[in-house]
């Protein structure tokens, strides 16, 4: 890239409109570039705030060129671009006029990002905060420690006026295989229906939003998703408008938990191994896999969240950290770091249970520094096998030592369903399921909340459900009642589902849990005065 002076003024003075933050000192710099040294001194750049609108002249493989600001600091900035790509600064080169900034991926076509508005922020920055509304009675509070200190740790956040029951709300993370695959074919939003059903009608206050993380993110080539805790704009418009439609419809009352779906795996494109080097193959799925859309999808392997296979741990704190930066406010209780971890013997993901259990613990006190630059909110863990709160003891029994949160504000997730074949899929299919007993989805969270008791751990059970009966809903009223009595709130499995789930005996959408939602409306006003760990 040239650097002469002519050209440089000449793209500043078309640039300056647009770096309104910036403009007279700008000028006034760029002037004094172009004229003999005086003895005068070169006036101090002003002091900047960030976010900061800036404009891209120049770019040219990981190379941009842009006005100077002393905010472009090396590890610290991230710069986002017209195209809603997200770089991060590693090198600044120039003078007062003029940077040049080395990134840290490519820019795939330059012409749409020069002469365009970009914006510098820090690389973990908090969003700007926004005047809070007027108090509501009896809107849930979360009050962090009085004078919290990262060693010792504090003790954990107090939780108030926290609602016992609420839903599992969509089905974004139906059909991963299918990347990012098409909103209402292969998996759906809730629909405006869907979330005056829930919030407005049955008066749900507690709502678990599990996402699929690679609809979430922007893709690279590789299928995977991109580094820097990209977010995809069009997740980020539509999931805005659900929590417009969840804020109006309970006046803000509600509470919300983003649950990134992902078992601790990421699809990325089919690969073989070629002459000893792993290529993508580039095949497609075919329309019997990909919801009559043959060809048009590649078809993908699973391979786990590891910066070995492209996307690790720190990768996915830096997801986190976007969502909060992207979507936090008041209605947003916390943030799952993904969902039910499991042991494999796959070609791609093959881990021990033990060694599972090992790596989420290692991951995630990678990720909690990231997140904890821009949130000291809950974060909610889900256990090894798929969450068991049966098993929790013998399968993340390390998780309570092992796991060092600088908020000291995170909580055990668990999952668990009343299979009458002894199993906890919730698929529901087997026994008789109007003779269901009705301690058979109580029963498997008690190991659990013992547990959580002895550690003087909050819990939380994120996935329940049961077959609609007469008989399942008994067993789901004890079940309910037991939580309650020990301070633990639920999430019921499924709402706001798609076509997909219409065999789903547990879809709270179907006429045949019409009793269900009763039980649900009777039920969603109570809540717990404060969150503490479980009293048995």
């Amino acid at each position: 890239m040239t650097d002469a002076v002519g050209a440089a003024s000449a793209k500043l003075a078309q640039a300056i409109a647009d770096v309104q933050t910036y403009g007279k000192a700008l000028a006034e710099a760029a002037i004094a570039a172009t004229q003999p040294a005086t003895p005068d001194p070169v006036p101090e750049t002003p002091a900047v705030s960030l976010p900061l609108t800036t404009v891209i002249w120049e770019a040219d493989g990981k190379e941009l060129a842009l006005p100077w600001n002393r905010a472009l600091e090396a590890g610290k900035a991230v710069i986002q671009l017209a195209t809603g790509q997200a770089v991060n600064v590693l090198a600044v080169d120039g003078n007062i006029v003029r940077a040049v900034v080395t990134i840290d991926q490519a820019i795939g076509d330059p012409s749409k990002v020069i002469g365009k508005p970009a914006i510098i922020r820090e690389r973990y920055a908090k969003p700007t905060p926004t005047p809070a509304p007027q108090p509501v009675p009896d809107t849930p509070v979360v009050v962090a420690p009085a004078d919290p200190k990262p060693d010792p740790v504090a003790g954990p956040a107090v939780l108030r006026n926290i609602p016992f029951l609420g839903v599992n709300l969509a089905a974004h993370s139906n059909a991963n295989q299918v990347l990012p695959g098409e909103a209402g074919t292969h998996f759906k939003w809730p629909s405006r229906a869907d979330v005056s059903l829930y919030v407005r009608d049955l008066g749900v206050r507690l709502i678990r939003f599990p996402y699929a993380l690679q609809r979430a993110t922007l893709l690279t080539s590789t299928g995977l998703p991109a580094k820097g805790g990209q977010l995809d704009p069009t997740f980020v418009a539509k999931m805005k408008t659900v929590l417009s439609w969840i804020r109006e419809d309970s006046n803000g009352e509600a509470l919300v938990i983003f649950d990134p779906h992902h078992y601790w795996r990421l699809y990325r494109n089919q690969t073989a191994m070629v002459e000893g080097v792993r290529k993508q193959t580039g095949a497609l799925l075919p329309a019997g896999e990909a919801a009559g859309q043959g060809g048009r999808w590649k078809r993908q392997e699973q391979v786990l969240i590891d910066e070995a296979n492209g996307w690790g741990s720190a990768d996915l704190g830096d997801h986190i950290a976007s969502m909060v930066t992207t979507f936090d406010e008041a209605m947003i209780l916390g943030y799952g770091l993904g969902n039910e971890p499991y042991a494999s013997g796959g070609a791609l993901d093959s881990l021990t249970v033990t060694a599972m259990e090992a790596k989420v613990v290692a991951d995630v006190n990678i990720m909690l520094p990231i997140i904890r630059r821009v949130t000291s909110k809950p974060v909610f863990i889900c256990g090894n096998q798929w969450a068991s709160a049966r098993n929790w003891t013998a399968v993340s029994g390390s998780f309570a030592a092992g796991i060092k949160d600088p908020a000291n504000n995170w909580i055990p997730e668990v999952h668990g369903y009343g299979d009458l074949d002894g199993g906890s899929s919730g698929r529901y299919s087997s026994g008789n399921l109007n003779a269901f007993p009705v301690e058979q989805v109580a029963q498997v969270f008690r190991p659990a909340y013992s547990y959580f008791a002895a550690k003087g751990l909050r819990a939380f059970i994120g996935e329940t459900g049961i077959p609609p009966t007469d008989s399942g809903r008994a067993a789901l009223a004890r079940a309910l009642d037991e939580a309650k009595a020990n301070g633990v709130p639920v999430t019921l499995w499924i709402a706001g589902g798609d076509g997909a789930m219409g065999g789903e005996k547990m879809n709270l959408d179907d006429a045949a849990h019409a009793a269900t939602r009763d039980l649900i409306k009777a039920r969603a006003g109570e809540r717990m005065a404060e969150w503490k760990a479980p009293r048995s």
